[in-house]
């Protein structure tokens, strides 16, 4: 007899070490060894972010891997004691976005050698008075 499955696991982002500790639980509530792909469809997440809370429980000697390929995890008796001692934080609430900053006025471009020193409609404060552009290089 199987034990019963773990609550669903909400979507979106789970705060810190919340997917560790649904891992644990899983691995916990079935007995036997599992591999990633099977625990990371059965609870909604994709097989990297569950190899590595697998990976993290094993480091921490609260799940064993079995070696072979793939590669295979079963709860060991700490494994139960590492799901109710993981009490992880609710993910923060999403940031507003910021308010846009404004657009800097877009400059025209430079005008030609005859109209320089005549201001048209349009022009930005001080443009009328700046002097005509040399001919040349070294002029």
């Amino acid at each position: 007899m199987t034990a019963p499955a773990p609550s669903a696991a909400p979507k979106g982002r789970l705060g810190n070490g919340q997917l560790r500790r649904q891992v644990a639980e899983w691995l916990a509530a079935r007995p036997g060894p599992h591999t990633v792909g099977e625990i990371a469809k059965d609870l909604g997440r994709s097989a990297g972010a569950v190899g590595n809370a697998l990976a993290t429980l094993a480091d921490r000697a609260e799940a064993s891997r079995i070696t072979g390929n793939p590669a295979r995890y079963e709860a060991n008796s700490a494994t139960a004691a590492a799901a109710a001692a993981i009490t992880p934080r609710a993910p923060a609430p999403p940031r507003a976005a910021a308010p846009a900053a404004p657009r800097p006025a877009r400059l025209q471009a430079g005008r030609p050698a005859s109209a320089a020193g005549h201001a048209r409609p349009g022009d930005p404060p001080g443009w009328a008075g700046l002097p005509a552009p040399r001919a040349g290089r070294h002029a």
